[in-house]
């Protein structure tokens, strides 16, 4: 069952390196990562899939704050 998830996840990262948006999440405040992330969560839960977030160091606190503004309704669960 992890898998299918892993697989995604790594596809979804070649893809990111790729693209222009790989580089501007590089260059962006903290602010701009927790909206940027919550447009991806809010979009993510609207296809009716559960939604997780997983944050680790300062990924933590952009995953809390996601949590704890508008997208923090649509996610299914947060790890830390």
């Amino acid at each position: 069952m992890l898998q299918p998830l892993l697989s995604l996840l790594t596809q979804a990262l070649e893809h990111a390196e790729g693209s222009s948006a790989h580089q501007s999440w590089q260059n962006s405040s903290f602010e701009e990562l927790v909206e940027m992330i919550s447009v991806e969560v809010e979009s993510g839960a609207s296809g009716g899939a559960p939604v997780y977030l997983l944050g680790e160091s300062m990924g933590a606190g952009v995953a809390l704050q996601v949590a704890a503004g508008r997208a923090g309704a649509a996610l299914s669960g947060l790890v830390l």
